[in-house]
């Protein structure tokens, strides 16, 4: 049995310094911030402490927030906490137990009244708390050891939303990098964190996408390298990461003729198959969704070490989403149940190939009947190509069949297996994504994965 519960100090310096200062039993492992205000939490593993964290009321250096990029919004933080020595024993690390630890650390905060978490990381670190959801600075060095650190950050009010963009700044923003005026600039419904625009030129048609900077900058890539393999997709006419005129990132690139499909039976999602399998031909290091990372000398590579850490992210949010009640407790357990008994079905150990990572009927645009190119690779990762084909799967039955056609695959027992799994992992994990970013689609993606939970439950 795994629970966190508030600790005594003492009990934990022990443990801090193995794994804080491993071979400088000279150094100290308490700080100024472990004062009368701090509170302090163990995680115990069949009463064993295997992990321990500790927060103090502080406020992150005020002028950190106007300075540093990423989402956090220009405003006043009323009431933050300083997430500091965080220690999980070496035995118990990659098991996921650091993300359950922090998870409910976080809940904590939340229930005080907290509005902001923020911690210094190590830059080995930073990518672990983004995949807790949390925002990174810029590197800096922090006295007295010099010691190379990043600030990471997480927002706890969901009523706070990113910086809206009007389309007097949107035109004025994108003007340069066209040839011709804009005619139109229409709003597109996008996901909860970004915002779109269809623009109207005298040449033709562009998207307009303003959001996170990651996200925008792995479509640009995932964009541009599936074009030089053959496949059909946007041309990226312009990314910029810092713009002067807009308060957030954006790319802007040609639209493909025609539209998006809708669910039903149709030719081109044949071609979309064979698409996809030239796409799954791409090879690349790491596991994981590229937008949780950040290139390295222009290369993207997984975040996670193994696919498992990518399936892991699922049952490892489930606490979050139970503590803000977006599932319940026996929902959580289900899930939780149901990932352990099927983790076979989802394995994969092999090198992983790029992956669209949202792909469904929408996203496969046709022009009179006819294929012409698969679009928003915003969430672009590497894995498993089952993830790719299991997505598609959602609530699109009569488009899976010739999807699949085309891919060169028939749909089995064993593949509906996977799909099943891969459809509970991929709607458990977009609950927390629709959560933080103050969406409220909760209702469609619960009701999938009761579904997907009663096939499995009759297997």
């Amino acid at each position: 049995m795994t629970v966190v519960r508030e600790v005594k100090l003492e009990s934990l310096l022990e443990l801090r310094e193995r794994v804080l200062t491993p071979g400088h039993p000279n150094r100290p492992v308490t700080w100024w911030y472990d004062n009368e205000a701090a509170i302090h939490y163990g995680m115990f593993v069949d009463d064993r402490l295997v992990g321990c964290v500790s927060i103090t009321p502080q406020e992150m250096r005020p002028d950190l927030p106007r300075r540093l990029p990423g989402r956090l919004p220009a405003r006043a933080w009323s009431n933050q906490f300083h997430l500091h020595s965080m220690a999980v024993e070496p035995t118990h690390q990659g098991t996921g137990l650091g993300r359950r630890l922090l998870s409910a650390v976080v809940g904590t905060v939340r229930d005080r009244g907290g509005d902001l978490i923020w911690a210094t990381a190590r830059p080995s670190a930073v990518a672990f708390y983004q995949l807790c959801g949390f925002e990174a600075g810029d590197e800096m060095r922090v006295q007295p050891t010099n010691a190379r650190m990043r600030y990471v950050w997480l927002a706890l009010t969901t009523s706070v939303e990113p910086s809206r963009v009007s389309e007097a700044q949107a035109t004025s923003a994108i003007t340069p990098y066209l040839a011709a005026p804009v005619l139109a600039l229409t709003p597109l419904p996008g996901s909860v964190s970004n915002q779109d625009f269809m623009v109207n030129t005298g040449i033709g048609d562009f998207v307009l996408k303003i959001g996170d900077r990651r996200e925008l900058m792995a479509e640009a890539w995932a964009c541009e390298r599936i074009r030089a393999v053959g496949v059909a997709g946007p041309e990226i006419v312009a990314f910029e990461a810092s713009p002067v005129e807009l308060p957030r990132p954006f790319l802007l690139m040609r639209r493909l003729p025609g539209a998006g499909l809708d669910s039903s039976p149709h030719d081109a999602f044949v071609e979309a198959g064979s698409q996809l399998r030239l796409v799954h031909s791409i090879r690349a290091d790491g596991y994981g969704f590229f937008a949780d990372t950040d290139p390295v000398d222009g290369s993207w590579s997984g975040p996670h070490e193994s696919w498992g850490g990518v399936n892991d992210e699922a049952p490892s949010c489930l606490a979050e989403l139970v503590d803000r009640q977006v599932i319940s407790p026996e929902l959580a357990r289900r899930i939780s149940v149901a990932l352990e008994r099927f983790a076979a079905a989802v394995r994969y150990d092999e090198r992983g190939v790029l992956l669209h990572g949202d792909l469904k009927p929408p996203h496969v645009f046709a022009d009179g009947g006819k294929f012409v190119g698969l679009i928003d690779w915003g969430d672009v990762a590497v894995g498993d190509p089952r993830y790719d084909l299991a997505r598609f799967s959602i609530n699109a039955p009569g488009a899976l069949v010739p999807l699949l056609a085309g891919y060169g695959i028939e749909l089995d027992d064993e593949l509906r297996l996977t799909f099943a799994v891969y459809r509970v992992i991929r709607m458990t994990t977009t609950l927390l994504y629709e959560l933080r970013w103050g969406g409220d689609w909760f209702d469609s993606y619960r009701v999938t994965i009761e579904a997907d939970l009663e096939l499995l439950g009759r297997l």
